[in-house]
C-alpha cells in the first residue's frame, strides 16, 4: 500500500510566486549596480593587505601590491634595506608596518 501524498500547485500560486521571484530580482539587480565596481588593482591590493593581516606579514608580491609598485622594485629595496624586511632572508617578509611607513613618506 503506497502512502504517497499528491500535491497540486494551482497555476495562479505558480504565477504568484514567479512574479514575487521576479520582484526580488529586479531589486537585487536594482541594488548590486549601485556597489561600486572596484578596479582590479584595488581589488588585489585590498585581498593582499587582508592575508598580510591574517598572516602577520607581507610577502613581496603582497607588499608591491598594495604600494602599487612593480614585486622587483620591493625586493631591490629590500636587498638595498630601504625597506626593511624580518631576518630571515629571502624571500623577504615585510612587516606590516611598512605599510604605514609607505604611507607617511618614509619609504620611497
Amino acid at each position: 500500500m503506497s502512502t504517497e501524498i499528491q500535491t497540486t500547485i494551482s497555476p495562479d500560486i505558480i504565477a504568484a510566486m514567479l512574479a514575487q521571484l521576479n520582484a526580488i530580482e529586479a531589486r537585487l539587480n536594482e541594488a548590486l549596480s549601485l556597489i561600486p565596481k572596484l578596479p582590479p588593482d584595488a581589488r588585489k591590493a585590498m585581498e593582499a593587505r587582508a592575508a598580510a593581516q591574517a598572516r602577520g606579514f607581507f610577502w613581496t608580491a603582497e607588499f608591491a601590491a598594495v604600494v602599487g609598485r612593480h614585486p622587483q622594485w620591493v625586493s631591490d629595496r629590500c636587498a638595498a634595506r630601504v625597506i626593511k624586511p624580518l631576518p630571515g632572508g629571502t624571500p623577504y617578509r615585510i612587516p606590516l608596518s611598512a605599510e604605514d611607513s609607505w604611507n607617511r613618506g618614509e619609504i620611497r
